[in-house]
């Protein structure tokens, strides 16, 4: 008798529960925000998709959205950072949709910095003074076309950049983390590479004046497409690079790295009994 009444009560229970549950209201969202705003910074977070467009006559943003999210989304500018994410830490439904799509026309400097498993796509060639990328916590950069002055990228914690091509006077790339950034660079005057922690960098093209790659505990370097007059190495904790240079190489091989190059440099390396160069 007590089973019965216990799955009885069981059953009301559940009937209550399911009678009571709200239905999730996927309808889209969509809005347009700050218009006419020439912001050049910006910070995505909580795994929001956003695609950069270079637009050269609007400023906007546009925002796609399931409508159960309406109460959490959070778009504000904040000490000139538009901000894109959401308010608090709740549990997105299975199917939820939220999207940003950013027009800009902005032609000095361009400061991303995308975390927590965001997207950023860029569309368009972007001609700049200055762009500063970060992307930590396995975020993702697609598409990446930009001509600058000066260019910094740091990837961390999983992070991947995609199919990135710069032209440019300098241009600084720091990887770590198990990260990883592919590209084209052309650089007038210097590249610099830091790449550590398992992370990898290919350079599937371009040419460099002078290049300074530093590398520790690295999966690898691949600069082999790239064509690089100077180049300074620093490999150390079982790192590779492999490299393209036309008239010096410098700098140190440590615990057991190893250095590929393709060439003729004149090779000023002072490489430990544990690491090698190789032509190829």
């Amino acid at each position: 008798m007590k089973t019965i009444k216990t799955i009885l009560i069981l059953c009301m229970a559940l009937c209550f529960a399911t009678s009571c549950k709200k239905e999730v209201d996927m309808t889209l969202v969509q809005k347009t925000v700050y218009d006419n705003t020439d912001i050049s910074m910006f910070h995505v977070d909580d795994a929001w998709e956003v695609t950069f467009v270079y637009d050269s006559l609007h400023s906007f943003v546009e925002l796609e959205y399931s409508a159960y999210m309406e109460e959490h989304v959070s778009v504000m500018d904040t000490n000139n950072w538009l901000a894109i994410g959401f308010r608090d830490r709740f549990h997105k439904e299975t199917g939820s949709v939220f999207k940003a799509t950013v027009h800009t026309s902005v032609n000095e400097s361009l400061i991303i910095m995308a975390e927590n498993a965001s997207v950023i796509t860029m569309e368009g060639h972007f001609d700049l003074e200055h762009i500063n990328m970060e992307l930590h916590d396995a975020s993702v950069c697609n598409g990446l076309t930009v001509s600058a002055e000066s260019c910094s990228l740091h990837l961390g914690d999983g992070s991947q950049m995609l199919g990135a091509q710069y032209d440019g006077t300098n241009c600084s790339v720091f990887v770590s983390k198990e990260s990883s950034c592919k590209g084209l660079f052309n650089v007038e005057q210097t590249f610099n590479a830091g790449v550590y922690h398992q992370s990898q960098l290919v350079v599937f093209g371009g040419s460099m004046n002078s290049a300074s790659i530093e590398a520790k505990n690295a999966f690898t370097i691949n600069m082999a497409q790239a064509e690089v007059k100077d180049m300074y190495v620093h490999l150390s904790d079982t790192s590779e690079a492999t490299v393209n240079v036309a008239e010096a190489i410098s700098g140190f091989l440590l615990t057991g790295s190893t250095l590929y190059y393709k060439g003729h440099p004149q090779l000023q390396v002072d490489c430990d009994e544990s690491s090698s160069m190789i032509p190829f």
